[in-house]
């Protein structure tokens, strides 16, 4: 998707790059501080990427000190704190600052939501929240292959081994002994689930819901290289890895279980809809198999009658 992106005339194409050359410069940065090694040219090299991201999109900014953070969260703050007073990383900061300070700017003076299409939905920011988290797997295919249109996703054989192989660096960097690469890891992973929604409520009564994959791949981007990161910057004691692995896989099989079980509880109770409807499971249940009075019993009422439940009800 990247390199799709990358071959057409869109702001993503920068974005990506900007974001991966910032995280990846910083990280760079850090590390060489801590050895004492040639650090000012990749600083540099993210100072000039920071200037760019800043100045390509309107979420670009946010972006931007997600990069910086997860590298900061990644290396701690030690070796930011001993270069801080140095003129060189100064200047590098006041380059940062002036770019950012121009893109607020811009987004002050320019209409970003102008040149977006859609019809505005009147709903609590509660429902757009529960829409955009139910629809979290549905996006995750645009960090993949959308050939051009919505309605056009590549080969589903591609689909599978890219979200296999994105699933296995993560578990693999949740697996290093390092407790500040997986916590870094972690926040990436949270922050790419959580801002879809925040950042899609307060534009859902303007132009209703248009967030799509590619909005939010910059990030994915940035996790993907930072999974990259943890695994090379530490040395890995297979043993505890082996084990800490094996937590993360058997954490994400029962998640997998227990969604697809209330996905068909959810089918059965009330049918699926374009939008999210999971409280309507609990408050409002129709059809013959309903439980009057008895709402959070369904789980264990489900369990002990799942099979003849599944082939009666309507």
């Amino acid at each position: 998707m990247v390199l799709f992106l990358s071959g057409g005339v869109n702001p993503n194409s920068l974005e990506i790059a900007a974001s991966m050359a910032v995280f990846s410069a910083l990280c760079l940065s850090w590390e060489r501080i801590a050895s004492g090694d040639h650090w000012r040219l990749p600083l540099a090299a993210a100072a000039i990427s920071a200037a760019v991201l800043a100045n390509t999109r309107a979420a670009s900014l946010l972006w931007l000190a997600l990069a910086v953070a997860a590298s900061l969260l990644m290396f701690g703050l030690r070796p930011l704190v001993s270069v801080l007073r140095l003129r060189f990383v100064q200047a590098m900061a006041f380059v940062v600052a002036v770019a950012c300070g121009l893109a607020v700017l811009w987004l002050k003076s320019a209409d970003s939501l102008q040149s977006l299409m859609g019809a505005g939905i009147d709903t609590s920011p509660a429902r757009i929240a529960a829409i955009m988290l139910d629809k979290t797997f549905d996006f995750a295919a645009g960090y993949v292959s959308y050939l051009g249109w919505l309605d056009t996703l590549g080969p589903s054989g591609v689909l599978t081994v890219w979200a296999a192989l994105i699933i296995g660096a993560i578990v693999a960097a949740l697996s290093v002994p390092s407790r500040s690469a997986r916590l870094t890891i972690a926040f990436l992973v949270a922050a790419i689930i959580v801002l879809p929604p925040v950042l899609q409520i307060p534009l859902s009564k303007e132009v209703g819901i248009i967030w799509q994959g590619r909005y939010i791949l910059a990030l994915v981007a940035v996790m993907i290289t930072a999974c990259g990161v943890a695994m090379r910057s530490f040395d890995i004691d297979f043993r505890r890895s082996g084990r800490r692995a094996l937590s993360v896989v058997l954490a994400i099989l029962v998640f997998g279980h227990f969604y697809s079980f209330i996905y068909g509880m959810r089918r059965y109770v009330i049918g699926l809809h374009d939008e999210s409807n999971w409280r309507d499971m609990l408050t409002a249940p129709s059809g013959s198999r309903r439980l009057d009075g008895f709402p959070l019993l369904w789980p264990t009422w489900l369990s002990c009658s799942w099979e003849p439940f599944f082939f009666t009800a309507p």
